[in-house]
């Protein structure tokens, strides 16, 4: 395959027709109307109340729970330390923040956003000051509100429901509708509402009966998500899947309750347009394979779990189902994440973007751990479990819910060696070997610079790996590093990355894979191949051969100017490099080449598990000057 070479404004412009001019349209709409004082006239800024959830809105009732041992320990431990004022940020980090907490401080930097007061749209989108928002939004997610109520449904304990309504009430104070950080993001928005009604739901509160303070939350929440659903669709990704399930479940919420004939016209129809464009988003952004349009396994799992708690949502408030491609779609996200989800461990790739998202988690399961997702939506999508760990029976009694377990074994889904020829994944597996390899097929934007990526899981464990994301906003050699083909496990060509920056969350250049070739197996060995040709029209093609206890990769690379630098990103074990031979307790790397190797180096790289947090990790560097072909086998201690 020949690419054609375009200047940077050829590829600026390739790139925005494959965005959809639809799309640039939109996004054009969207600033504008911040920029004219269009938002500021039409989303006014409210007054501030005192949102409570009290028990005189309970059920007489309140179902209890299996919840013992030690998964009841970790709950009150953490509930105790909200008491406390003490906060978990990115499921890692805890921070004194006060009790109640200021709802605008980033703890990271210990700075203030000072412009609580001023309406969303004349907030910047970045500041250097203030540093990365998603700390000041972390908070206003009210993911703690989900761990008080659970604790006080358990213990009966006041203090805990004190505090909560501490919290609701400190927050609707100082954050009225419209005005400062916390209500710039319309998805931010729907998150809150989501984690506000599954707190109430958590209490016994029936969803006929909301309190004014609920209903008056929800009926702001939607307000603010529907005049800007139109840029999030524009996005092409989680934003308006996350703000169209807030729709839907809000609206119908709304419809249920003895309020105003205009404002229940007004719910119907937010119900509507929730079902509409959630549908739109499922049958758009989830490919037929199963893969989602973000090529990240962090946002798929975000993606599944919104659409889990959105058909939750719809059970609970007895609505009619969505339409049977929206479930097959599901279905098929479920099984790809069960597939990238190690069945030991739990964890998976940290391929893509990762912005340290794990959403309605009720079960308090760890943010590394992918099986409870996994295997809530295989309940609601599949009606069987992929895994035998599960969560499923706490959800479903917090939530008084149906999610009856299914009969059906979890080993009913088999992990075999499968292409995602749509999403640009192939997967290949032995025993217990696992490997994740990434190649170009983008129908959507790229974030990450890491084409030919491999990922390579022994046991449960992260052999080779990626680098992550840390951050959106940080110094800019971080914010640089992360997304690029350095801090991946590949060959960079003439020191360039795969493709060329165009903004913030921008790359253009998109490449195409040659004609993508079927798995081959011959006795007990797989092999499987795929190349591509980058805008300045170097080729690297890789072969993987996979046996029982050995991976060889064969790199070929051609039409570069002066270097090739293949990487192998390294778990943080000793390893030690001898010649061309790296070793650790898990593996030994031998590197040969058909070409004289100028260079091979252990160095260090950084890897970001969680959202702000990096640590160095060992990288292997092999570098060529000439055509040829690197070989890197990989000799696992099994």
């Amino acid at each position: 395959m020949q690419t054609k070479k375009l200047g940077v404004l050829g590829l600026k412009l390739e790139t925005l027709s494959k965005l959809g001019w639809k799309n640039i349209i939109r996004v054009i709409f969207y600033r504008l109307g911040k920029k004219s004082g269009f938002y500021e006239k039409t989303l006014p800024i409210g007054e501030p109340y005192a949102l409570s959830l009290t028990p005189s809105c309970f059920s007489a009732t309140i179902r209890g729970t299996s919840l013992s041992g030690p998964e009841q320990t970790v709950l009150l431990k953490n509930a105790d330390r909200l008491r406390k004022g003490s906060m978990c940020y990115f499921s890692h980090f805890w921070f004194d923040v006060g009790s109640p907490p200021s709802w605008f401080n980033n703890p990271f930097k210990k700075s203030v956003c000072k412009d609580n007061k001023i309406h969303w749209s004349k907030l910047p989108d970045f500041s250097k000051e203030l540093g990365d928002i998603k700390t000041i939004w972390e908070l206003s997610r009210f993911a703690w509100a989900l761990d008080l109520a659970k604790a006080y449904r358990l213990t009966s304990e006041k203090s805990y429901l004190d505090t909560l309504n501490a919290w609701l009430a400190d927050w609707t104070k100082h954050n009225p509708v419209n005005a400062g950080p916390n209500w710039k993001c319309g998805q931010e928005a729907g998150i809150r509402m989501i984690n506000l009604l599954l707190a109430a739901r958590v209490l016994g509160q029936a969803p006929e009966k909301l309190n004014k303070g609920i209903i008056r939350f929800i009926w702001e929440h939607c307000q603010r998500i529907e005049p800007t659903l139109f840029y999030a669709i524009a996005q092409n990704n989680n934003h308006g899947m996350c703000e169209a399930a807030a729709l839907f479940i809000g609206g119908a919420c709304l419809t249920q309750q003895q309020i105003d004939p205009s404002k229940k016209k007004k719910a119907i129809r937010w119900k509507r347009l929730g079902r509409k464009w959630l549908e739109d988003r499922v049958r758009k952004l989830i490919e037929n394979d199963g893969s989602f349009s973000q090529y990240s396994v962090n946002y798929h799992r975000m993606m599944l779990n919104i659409l889990s708690y959105t058909e939750i949502w719809r059970k609970i408030l007895n609505e009619r189902p969505f339409s049977k491609q929206f479930y097959h779609k599901a279905a098929q996200a479920t099984k790809w994440l069960f597939i990238f989800t190690n069945s030991n461990s739990g964890q998976a790739p940290n391929i893509g973007s990762n912005d340290g998202t794990l959403l309605f988690n009720l079960s308090n399961d760890s943010y590394l751990d992918f099986r409870p997702s996994v295997n809530l939506a295989g309940c609601l999508f599949l009606n069987y479990m992929p895994f035998s760990e599960t969560s499923i029976k706490q959800i479903s009694e917090w939530i008084d819910v149906d999610l009856s377990l299914p009969r059906k074994p979890h080993s009913i889904l088999k992990k075999d060696p499968i292409l995602f020829k749509d999403g640009g994944y192939c997967f290949l597996n032995k025993d217990n070997i696992e490997l994740f390899i990434r190649f170009p097929s983008f129908k959507f934007r790229p974030h990450h610079c890491d084409m030919l990526h491999m990922d390579l899981w022994v046991n449960g464990q992260n052999i080779i790996c990626d680098s992550g994301t840390y951050s959106y906003n940080c110094d800019e050699a971080y914010l640089t590093y992360f997304p690029s083909t350095l801090a991946h496990s590949t060959i960079q060509l003439d020191g360039r990355d795969q493709m060329k920056r165009a903004g913030r969350f921008l790359f253009a250049g998109w490449p195409e894979s040659y004609p993508v070739e079927n798995i081959s197996r011959h006795n007990e060995t797989y092999t499987w191949q795929v190349g591509y040709r980058d805008f300045g029209g170097a080729e690297h093609i890789r072969k993987i051969i996979l046996k029982s206890n050995k991976v060889i990769v064969v790199d070929k690379v051609r039409d570069f100017q002066y270097r090739a630098i293949l990487r192998w990103h390294l778990a943080p074990f000793d390893w030690i490099l001898e010649g061309s031979k790296c070793s650790s307790f898990a593996a030994t790397i031998n590197i040969e080449s058909t070409v004289p190797i100028k260079q091979i180096l252990l160095t260090s790289g950084y890897r970001s598990l969680y959202y702000l947090k990096k640590e160095k990790i060992p990288v292997l560097e092999t570098v060529v000057d000439k055509p040829g072909k690197i070989i890197t086998q990989i000799i696992l201690k099994t």
